[in-house]
C-alpha cells in the first residue's frame, strides 16, 4: 500500500507533496481535526539537493514552494511539516 492509499483511509481529501514521498514521516491531526500528511523539511531539502540544486538553491526552493503550499492549504487537507530538534 502506498502513501496515498494509506492516508486516504483516514482523509480522502488530504493533499501530499508531490515528489517528496521519501520525506513523508507519518500522519497527524490538529486537536481532533482531520488526519494530514506529516513531512520532514530536512529530507525535502536533501532531496532537492540530490536532484542537482545547490544547498542554497534547495533551501530557497523549499522556503518558496512546499512550505508556502502547506501554509496556504485548507485546514481539512493541508500537510504539516515538522522540524526535528533532537
Amino acid at each position: 500500500m502506498n502513501i496515498r492509499e494509506r492516508i486516504a483511509e483516514y482523509n480522502e481529501e488530504a493533499l501530499l507533496l508531490d515528489g517528496h514521498d521519501n520525506a513523508f514521516i507519518g500522519l497527524a491531526s490538529r486537536c481532533g481535526g482531520p488526519v494530514v500528511a506529516l513531512y520532514d523539511p530536512d529530507i525535502i531539502v536533501d532531496t532537492l539537493h540530490a536532484q542537482g540544486m545547490t544547498t542554497e538553491e534547495a533551501q530557497e526552493y523549499y522556503e518558496f514552494n512546499p512550505r508556502l503550499m502547506v501554509y496556504g492549504m485548507r485546514e481539512k487537507s493541508g500537510q504539516l511539516i515538522v522540524k526535528s530538534i533532537a
